[in-house]
Parts: structure tokens; C-alpha cells; sequence
């Protein structure tokens, strides 16, 4: 890739986790823990240093009283 366009693909990965982290707390702000948890995790998958994302991930993976995927994500910060 040339310069340009992986600084374009950079900045748009990056614009793409912001938007899923705030769908993601949209989501957990409404108790809706699976979509916050489906959201985090599409964030998550773009391979951006995100460890803040991983602390709300667990959290919602808590409140489904998913303990051992919550304290995975614990584990990865």
C-alpha cells in the first residue's frame, strides 16, 4: 500500500472502533449487554490498542454473569 491509503485505512479503523465503543456503551447504558458485548468485541477485532474497551467488555460480560469471560478480558489489560 502506498502511503496515503494506509494512513487512509489507519484513520478509518480507527473511526470504526470509536463508533463501535460508543454503540457499545449506548447499549450497555441500556442494560442491552449482549449488543454491548457484540459491539466491543467487532471494536476489539480491528487490532487497535483498546485496553479501556476490554475493561467494558468484562463488565458487561459480568452483568450476564459470564465470569469467566469477564475475567479473560480482566486478564487481557
Amino acid at each position: 500500500m502506498h502511503g496515503e491509503q494506509a494512513k487512509w485505512v489507519a484513520v478509518f479503523r480507527q473511526r470504526c472502533a470509536e463508533k463501535l465503543e460508543i454503540l457499545g456503551d449506548a447499549a450497555a447504558d441500556a442494560q442491552q449487554h449482549h449488543d454491548a458485548v457484540t459491539r466491543y468485541a467487532a471494536a476489539l477485532s480491528l487490532n487497535l490498542p483498546m485496553p479501556h474497551v476490554f475493561i467494558k467488555r468484562s463488565k458487561a460480560y459480568m452483568a450476564m454473569g459470564l465470569w469467566n469471560d469477564a475475567l479473560d478480558d480482566a486478564n487481557e489489560v
